[in-house]
């Protein structure tokens, strides 16, 4: 698990976790617990992530005013924002979105 690429940045995991409601929430041992998984990845906007058919192999906690967003290709070649997280979540609920739409569900 990991926010991305790199060390994090004057980081202890409490300076991370206070960038997202989730790991804000976590027991001060847990956040001890996960500290050496937790990278911090500068992410320009409009970069991705992750594409269709990637493995994904990081969970990407959104922190302070970022912003992740699931766009998803339309048939016409057009694309749509089918959903927006911030710091409240995690992106690999998109991950597992975008796998649920291509799989018909």
């Amino acid at each position: 698990m990991g926010t991305g690429k790199g060390p994090a940045a004057g980081g202890r995991a409490t300076s991370v976790a206070q960038g997202n409601q989730i790991l804000k929430l976590l027991p001060p041992a847990a956040l001890e617990a996960l500290e050496p998984a937790f990278e911090v990845e500068g992410v320009g906007f409009g970069e991705s992530l992750f594409e269709a058919g990637d493995e994904v192999a990081h969970a990407h906690f959104p922190l302070d005013s970022t912003v992740v967003a699931l766009v998803l290709p339309m048939r016409d070649g057009s694309t749509v924002n089918a959903t927006t997280i911030g710091r409240e979540g995690p992106s690999e609920a998109l991950s597992a979105l975008a796998s649920n739409q291509r799989s018909g569900g």
